[in-house]
């Protein structure tokens, strides 16, 4: 897998989408409940919408927390799973330019 491939699934970070996944499950429910019809088609282009925007939001976040300091000042022994973001700049993985414009695209 290239380099920005490997980056731009660490910023897309697919365990979290369940955080969106669940409330769009529960709100065709109730509208399916509500309405008696459902259209899939409508219902994937949201999900897919949501992930795209989840994915822009991780990468806006990266290129201010990079462009601020509040990554790069974040030292090796200090590092959790809560601090830093998803480090791909600071590791390497992607460049402040690849993060912008994965946040562009993803969210407009």
């Amino acid at each position: 897998m290239s380099r920005f491939w490997k980056g731009f699934w660490q910023l897309a970070d697919p365990k979290i989408w369940i955080a969106s996944t669940i409330p769009m499950l529960v709100g065709a429910t109730f509208a399916y409940v509500n309405e008696k019809s459902f259209n899939f088609l409508w219902f994937l282009l949201a999900l897919i919408g949501v992930y795209l925007i989840e994915i822009g939001k991780n990468a806006v976040n990266e290129v201010v927390d990079y462009i601020t300091g509040a990554d790069r000042f974040v030292t090796q022994d200090k590092r959790t799973p809560f601090s830093g973001g998803k480090k791909t700049i600071v590791d390497g993985v992607l460049t402040l330019e690849e993060a912008k414009w994965i946040g562009i695209v993803t969210i407009f």
